[in-house]
């Protein structure tokens, strides 16, 4: 009786790896993001699953699928050499794993031998050519080498050369699963990194068809809007934010494209809004005024021109110990004297 009491707890533990394995997230180590890796538990509970692999591995010596599981445990401890003994048995034990191979791969890159990984990445591939994790996995190591590698003079090369293999990967794992949010993620904040910026607005859009409630992302594409010069959309998203949660940087970025778009009257009353909504640092006021001056000097305003100048010169005195140049530029605007005939822009703003 102790002896079946013991297989059944031996067996029920052995499941519930595995079914942790299923539900896995994210593990991040020195700077390399893998995937499914991470099996969602304490070091004492890994160390638990360890005794039961052991005890596992000692009846069954050729269970391939007890040496993949202990080598995610191992994994998860970061014994990666431990782990890439154990995954070579399982597959040594059973080829035709792509799931295996994917994971050794990931062990190989995370021990920075990086050649070995996507030897690796190409067997799993071959033998599941449509595996959306496995273009997803590739290609963050892809994006690593982009955004972290050393070439010496070739760098810059390199990086636009991996960068653009990790966007092709995560092209093919989103072909494959459309609705999988961290391949949408991953692919639109790398499109973004990487200054792509027509893909990246495809695939921001991407995202909110899936989070249209996602108020970062949401800020995230206006700011892509932005550079390109997609004035009016960006305002839309802007807008959309405010809607919810006006804030002070979201004013002074909406402010910003009024005044691009040549609209001073709004944009004034934006910045105004950024200046009076919330504590704004110092620095960020002086920026604020002097955006405003600008207007003014559009608008052909003098006395509005003086007004701001002399709010500058005070946060200059606080900021720097004197504010005499703008102290200058005062005295000479008031010197010269008369303004100009005021535009209709002007008078509304007026």
């Amino acid at each position: 009786m102790d002896s079946l009491l013991r297989r059944a707890f031996l067996v029920y533990n052995y499941f519930n790896i595995f079914y942790c394995r299923l539900t896995s997230g994210l593990v991040m180590t020195g700077g390399l993001v893998m995937k499914e890796n991470s099996i969602g538990s304490t070091e004492k509970e890994l160390q638990a699953q360890l005794v039961v692999l052991n005890e596992r591995l000692q009846s069954e010596p050729r269970d391939a699928l007890a040496f993949f599981e202990r080598a995610r445990v191992y994994y998860e401890l970061k014994k990666y050499n431990e782990a890439l003994d154990d995954v070579s048995a399982a597959l040594a034990l059973q080829r035709k794993w792509a799931e295996a191979w994917v994971l050794r791969a990931e062990i190989f890159a995370l021990l920075r031998d990086y050649d070995s990984a996507f030897v690796n990445y190409d067997v799993a591939l071959k033998l599941e050519p449509r595996r959306a994790p496995t273009y997803w996995s590739r290609a963050r190591l892809y994006e690593y080498l982009a955004l972290h590698s050393s070439q010496g003079d070739a760098e810059p090369v390199y990086r636009e050369k991996q960068g653009h293999l990790a966007l092709a990967d995560y092209a093919m794992s989103l072909k494959l699963d459309p609705q999988n949010r961290s391949y949408v993620r991953a692919k639109a904040k790398l499109g973004r990194q990487l200054h792509e910026y027509g893909q990246a607005l495809t695939d921001y859009t991407h995202w909110l068809e899936i989070e249209p409630l996602n108020l970062l992302v949401r800020q995230e594409r206006a700011e892509i809007f932005a550079k390109l010069a997609l004035n009016e959309e960006a305002i839309a998203d802007y807008t959309f934010l405010i809607d919810r949660h006006g804030t002070s940087n979201l004013y002074e970025k909406r402010g910003l494209l009024y005044r691009t778009i040549g609209n001073f009257q709004l944009a004034l009353k934006d910045l105004n809004i950024a200046l009076n909504l919330e504590a704004v640092s110092p620095r960020h006021r002086l920026f604020l005024h002097q955006t405003r001056v600008s207007i003014f000097q559009q608008l052909n305003l003098k006395k509005r021109i003086i007004a701001e100048l002399r709010q500058i010169a005070a946060l200059e005195e606080e900021l720097f110990g004197s504010g005499a140049v703008t102290l200058e530029k005062i005295k000479d605007l008031e010197q010269k004297g008369g303004t100009s005939p005021l535009t209709a822009v002007a008078r509304q703003v007026c």
